[in-house]
């Protein structure tokens, strides 16, 4: 599987620099091999069940339970961490990171299984791996109406401009309001526990927000 990942991110970033590389043949590629989008759903839901079936589900006994079976490597927590490893090494790689850097190397050590993860930190860590990817889908449809506006000399403009505004929480927000299974209460609440409470900070969301869509369906702001 690694072997096979790493020989199609070789072939979609041989040359040229990041806004160059074959990154649509990348994804389509991948996706094919190992279906990113609804695998990040399937780790959220399966490690949603592992946290609601662990006994007892509260209390000092509960977290016991959890930290027990992590510690002792049990498979189905190893398999979603490996599972949600390989997704964020996807996402990186595809949004131009490099996997030499620690962020990377911690990447490689939890898709070969070194590093397991409980279910409540697994769907923490999912959640903001989607949020990576719809970041990363998202600014390949701005940068291309940019580009079509502009030509490649004012891709750096287009790149602040997406940076100034791309906060992970934002992506988070859209995938929550995307996301069928939720009725409006229950996006409320996620969204509200995504935000918090703070006025000032809410109010430069709702602005960044606003102007990741206008790249996204424009170009520019």
């Amino acid at each position: 599987m690694h072997d096979t990942i790493d020989a199609y991110v070789n072939a979609a970033t041989a040359e040229g620099y990041p806004e160059d590389w074959d990154l649509d043949t990348f994804w389509t590629a991948l996706k094919t091999l190992y279906p990113i989008s609804l695998t990040v759903d399937e780790v959220i839901k399966q490690a949603d069940i592992l946290e609601k079936s662990a006994l007892p589900t509260s209390g000092i006994l509960g977290g016991i339970h959890r930290k027990v079976a992590t510690a002792l490597g049990d498979p189905q927590y190893v398999q979603l961490s490996k599972d949600l490893a390989n997704v964020q090494k996807a996402a990186l790689i595809a949004s131009g990171g490099d996997m030499s850097t620690d962020a990377g190397k911690k990447l490689e050590a939890a898709a070969s299984g070194d590093v397991t993860y409980p279910p409540e930190v697994l769907i923490n860590i999912a959640d903001r791996a989607k949020a990576d990817i719809t970041n990363v889908s998202l600014q390949r449809q701005a940068a291309q109406k940019f580009y079509n506006k502009y030509g490649a000399n004012n891709m750096s403009a287009f790149k602040q401009e997406w940076a100034n505004n791309a906060d992970s929480r934002v992506f988070q927000a859209m995938n929550i309001y995307q996301d069928e299974n939720l009725d409006a209460s229950q996006k409320k609440h996620e969204i509200d526990k995504l935000l918090g409470k703070d006025e000032a900070q809410r109010k430069k969301f709702y602005q960044q927000y606003q102007n990741i869509n206008k790249l996204v369906n424009t170009g520019s702001l």
